[in-house]
């Protein structure tokens, strides 16, 4: 101590003594704190002994601060990323199958292919319009089995066509069959009307022909009934009222212009049905015109004692089961026609034959068939 104090009191000789008493007295505790410091500084042990220390404290922080092991955490992020994938692999699963059940809906016929198939089907009455093969040796033609009705059968077409011929005859024999009476006098205004009625199978004068009683009633019946058949065939005033259109002359053989118009006839009866109905006013109009010109012309030749009003009443309706005869026969698929033939030069045909020429294709038959024979009388 005696040292000390005596060193601290020479002011002279602090370098050298102090390093030494650095060096020797480094030691004692009571100058660690100003000891330490200074040996911090120079010392090279002292120095590494204080940084292992610090750095092995500072690595040790952060383990036990947080609570958790690297090798938990690594799997926490191994089992999210899994979890991920599944969940994806889920959801494509679940769209896709989507996908798949909605495919045959978006597949689904629209309205209109739906009404094909529904015509295909066994149970719907028409068929739809298709590609046909080549008819006749024609290139292509319209499959008309859509437009084409089932046909009439034969015998439901001789009854109709006979029943009218009926009637025709009844109104003959009620109103003009020769009695007691005699006809009038015919004016020539008369005598000309008569005239107009001429049938081409009946020699000489239509008139001269009408005074003789013995065949009064055959020629008045063939008269009637060429003027009504002749209304309802094509260009007659009982006739569709379209029939100009079809009056074109087609190119090609008859075959083909039979073809042309079995389809004009088929679609016009589908498309324009509302032109057949005989209860419109056209068609009352040309019945009743029909019944009264041939009414007044053969006036003079009637009973008298029946009223002309019942007459000419009983006549429209003839007149009208005729129209309505022409109409039906025009929707059919089979054509008909009505033939007038002289067996000889001593008789008349007083209603005619019909045949049917043709099926219910529209094709023409090889043989016609006979639908109702033909009634002649002798003159």
């Amino acid at each position: 101590m005696a040292a000390l104090f005596q060193a601290r009191q020479e002011p002279s000789t602090p370098f050298s003594f102090t390093v030494t008493y650095s060096l020797s007295t480094s030691t004692y505790p009571s100058h660690t704190p100003a000891i330490s410091s200074f040996s911090a500084t120079s010392s090279p042990t002292t120095s590494v002994g204080v940084n292992t220390t610090t750095s092995s404290t500072g690595t040790s922080l952060p383990g036990h601060s947080h609570g958790v092991s690297n090798g938990a955490l690594a799997g926490a992020v191994v089992g999210s990323i899994a979890g991920t994938a599944l969940l994806a692999l889920i959801a494509a699963a679940l769209f896709f199958r989507s996908r798949r059940r909605v495919t045959p809906i978006s597949q689904t016929p629209s309205p209109s292919d739906r009404g094909l198939e529904l015509a295909k089907s066994p149970a719907s009455q028409t068929r739809p319009i298709a590609t046909s093969p080549p008819l006749l040796g024609h290139p292509s033609s319209l499959d008309l089995l859509a437009f084409i009705p089932p046909p009439a059968d034969d015998q439901s077409v001789s009854a109709r066509i006979q029943t009218l011929f009926d009637h025709v005859s009844l109104h003959v024999d009620n109103y003009y069959a020769p009695g007691s009476h005699g006809p009038s006098p015919l004016t020539p205004e008369a005598t000309l009307q008569i005239e107009r009625y001429r049938s081409a199978l009946i020699a000489g004068s239509l008139a001269t022909t009408l005074a003789n009683r013995r065949i009064r009633r055959a020629v008045l019946t063939h008269v009637l009934a060429r003027t009504l058949l002749r209304a309802i065939q094509p260009g007659g005033s009982l006739y569709p009222p379209f029939y100009g259109a079809q009056e074109t002359d087609l190119a090609g053989s008859a075959t083909s212009q039979d073809h042309a118009t079995f389809a004009w006839r088929m679609l016009t009866a589908r498309l324009h049905a509302e032109s057949l109905d005989t209860t419109s006013v056209a068609a009352q109009e040309n019945i009743a015109a029909l019944a009264g010109g041939f009414s007044k012309t053969f006036a003079p030749f009637r009973n008298p004692q029946l009223p002309d009003a019942d007459c000419q009443r009983h006549l429209s309706s003839v007149v009208r089961e005729g129209a309505e005869l022409g109409s039906w026969l025009f929707a059919q698929p089979c054509s008909f026609d009505f033939v007038w033939e002289t067996s000889s030069p001593r008789s008349i045909a007083v209603l005619p034959g019909v045949i049917k020429t043709s099926d219910e294709q529209g094709r023409p038959l090889r043989v016609p068939q006979t639908m109702v024979q033909e009634m002649t009388s002798q003159l």
